[in-house]
């Protein structure tokens, strides 16, 4: 049997045993390497990369599957399959492929693959494209906080993924680099952070889920202190607020159905948040809300809104009454982090927004702290709120 015909006889056996995609070969078998420089997009999975002319498997193409590789020239193989020599985008041999795995792309940003995906953007320091040179055509900002559908992809030889955008009505936005935002299967995009006080309007609809099954109105909360835990900026262009009263999810709606509870209503915020905690934790509210320390240990800070609520007095540390002033801080911290400027309780200060020291204020009060209860905070929790006009910024 001749050399070269040994190779394919090879190659036939591995395939009747299920060794797919690989080839058994000499060095004769290549033939000539015929120069060729062009751009390859890995489009197959579980072809071997080989690493030299005797068929020794180097890897798979699994592992560049989909991006976007360069060649400098191809093998006619005697077994009738062509094997493109590729590179990677550091330059890098990455072995022999045979060119059923792979296509020949116009450009460095490969061949586009269809998908039906949404992505999500807020972010003003990522341009949008107008075309395959990244001539920008727009920044995000003057797009606005949007979600927009991407039909296709590009996996582009710098090794950035670049997606291609379309909007509501059907119209070509431009590319845009994958990092630029999040990327879901979902027309509700990616949900953002935000957290503030609504009021609902009575007559929208409260959805439960992302199918916008209506579950309720406004009306039912219209007495709760409704509070937002994110948001979703649609590919519909709406806004839909994800809530919750007491800790606990009511739903999705419609933000335009929503009013902020701003400077007029921040007073009512304040007690209302107040007595959700005076109900979970079983303490007693001990003052409304009062205007904040005029001077916060020396520092000229703390002049928002207060409330101390208590659940009674520490009489060591680590009692019950102390680890419930904790629960209540910590609770309060995670619910009303954006609005809180800091919480002394136990002898201690946590939630500073400012990254001051709580020992300066345990020195302002005196080193006999812990044995007067009024200036030691083991009696109630004392919480700082920021100004009314900071409380609700986003």
């Amino acid at each position: 049997m001749k050399k070269g015909y040994y190779g394919l006889f090879l190659a036939a056996v591995a395939g009747f045993f299920g060794m797919t995609h690989s080839v058994q070969a000499s060095t004769e078998d290549f033939g000539p390497k015929i120069s060729h420089k062009a751009y390859l997009s890995v489009v197959e999975n579980n072809y071997s990369r080989l690493g030299d002319k005797n068929g020794k498997i180097k890897g798979s193409t699994n592992d560049y599957y989909q991006q976007t590789l360069k060649t400098d020239g191809y093998y006619n193989h005697v077994n009738g399959h062509r094997y493109y020599s590729a590179y990677n985008n550091k330059d890098k041999w990455v072995g022999y492929i045979d060119a059923k795995a792979v296509k020949e792309a116009n450009s460095s940003w490969g061949v586009g693959y269809s998908t039906k995906q949404y992505g999500s953007y807020t972010r003003k320091d990522w341009s949008i494209y107008d075309n395959k040179s990244f001539k920008e055509s727009d920044n995000l900002l003057k797009k606005g906080n949007k979600t927009y559908q991407v039909k296709r992809y590009y996996y582009h030889f710098n090794g950035n993924m670049y997606l291609s955008l379309y909007d509501k009505n059907n119209q070509w936005v431009g590319y845009i680099n994958k990092k630029a935002g999040g990327l879901t299967n979902s027309p509700w995009g990616t949900k953002f952070k935000g957290e503030k006080p609504i009021s609902l309007n009575k007559n929208y609809p409260i959805y439960n889920n992302k199918n916008f099954h209506e579950v309720a109105t406004g009306d039912k909360y219209k007495n709760k202190l409704v509070r937002t835990m994110g948001y979703y900026n649609h590919f519909n262009g709406r806004r839909y607020y994800s809530m919750e009263v007491n800790g606990d999810w009511i739903g999705y709606t419609n933000s335009d159905g929503t009013v902020n509870k701003k400077t007029n209503g921040v007073y009512q915020f304040v007690l209302d948040a107040a007595h959700e905690i005076q109900k979970k934790f079983g303490a007693n509210l001990i003052s409304g809300y009062r205007e904040g320390d005029i001077d916060y240990y020396g520092t000229g800070h703390g002049n928002g809104l207060a409330v101390d609520l208590s659940v009674g007095t520490a009489e060591k540390k680590n009692d019950p009454v102390w680890k419930k002033n904790n629960a209540m801080r910590q609770y309060a911290l995670e619910h009303y982090g954006n609005e809180t400027e800091y919480i002394i309780t136990n002898n201690s200060v946590l939630g500073d927004q400012h990254g001051w020291n709580p020992t300066d204020y345990l020195a302002a009060i005196g080193s006999n702290a812990y044995k007067d209860p009024t200036q030691s905070h083991r009696n109630h929790m004392c919480w700082h709120f920021n100004r009314p006009q900071d409380i609700f910024d986003f």
